[in-house]
């Protein structure tokens, strides 16, 4: 199959639309959206969601372009250190998501704040952000797979690929899907779920199918004789963090709240 979309949405005069940033602020849109009705839902105070998404927002991106910088540009920072002070090259999720983290640790200690169930609700919001970011990366013919003689193999030739290669970008999509079916599952069962486990337990799902997707992307920021990519190496130890933090607060469920005598006796009222 070949690809090669205009990456232009729409353009009005020198006004143009590009798909990228039109799948950003969608998946923006609805982190920011999403948060206030999950923070209303847990019980924190609105004011905290609408200062909380400032803080996100600006984590994400400084994250994102640091991560970006130091691990994926090296050798350009060190060539021009002035880069660190431009967005000109991309964002890196991982840098995203620490970003995110560090700026919630801060703000949470200064409200004083409990910081999982702060968390829990950030996350619930920021997944969105997987597959609306990985549809822009696939218009954009970036982000690209390794070389396939599968049938669904694509040819980018907005990249200037003819050899058809894995569509690593749709595979994140699908990831993303998974993560906010685990994420929102938890939040149904909100009242039985220990804290913090909306947030480690869907984090720590993307870190390890992420790990096992760079096998099909390609190389970025290290050599092909590398065994592992940049991203197997940024992943590996978010996903040992996540899932040690869930072994920790293990079993995952609270047991339900024992029956008082009352309730007891109106149970039996209503069987007879």
């Amino acid at each position: 199959m070949e690809w090669a979309p205009n990456p232009v949405m729409f353009q009005l005069g020198s006004f143009a639309i590009r798909w990228y940033g039109f799948f950003f602020f969608i998946g923006l849109l609805t982190t920011i959206w999403v948060g206030h009705r999950v923070f209303v839902q847990r019980g924190i105070e609105e004011v905290h969601a609408s200062n909380v998404t400032l803080v996100t927002v600006a984590g994400l991106f400084i994250g994102a372009h640091l991560f970006d910088v130091f691990f994926y540009n090296w050798d350009a920072f060190l060539a021009d250190p002035s880069i660190v002070f431009g967005f000109r090259k991309g964002l890196s999720s991982h840098g995203g998501v620490a970003g995110v983290i560090i700026g919630v640790i801060v703000y949470v200690r200064i409200k004083r704040l409990d910081f999982h169930r702060v968390m829990d609700a950030v996350m619930l919001a920021a997944v969105w952000l997987i597959p609306t970011v990985r549809m822009g990366n696939f218009f954009n013919s970036e982000v690209v797979g390794r070389t396939t003689d599968m049938p669904w193999g694509i040819r980018f030739l907005n990249a200037g690929l003819t050899e058809p290669r894995h569509p690593s970008q749709l595979y994140e999509v699908l990831m993303g899907v998974v993560v906010i079916s685990v994420a929102f599952w938890l939040h149904k069962h909100r009242d039985r779920v220990r804290r913090g486990v909306t947030f480690y337990l869907p984090l720590g799902i993307y870190f390890t199918i992420r790990f096992f997707l760079e096998f099909f992307k390609e190389y970025q920021a290290v050599s092909p004789n590398f065994p592992l990519t940049m991203g197997q190496l940024l992943s590996l130890p978010g996903a040992i963090v996540c899932f040690g933090a869930v072994w920790i607060m293990r079993p995952i469920f609270k047991d339900p709240e024992p029956e008082t005598e009352g309730e007891a006796q109106a149970d039996l009222e209503s069987e007879g």
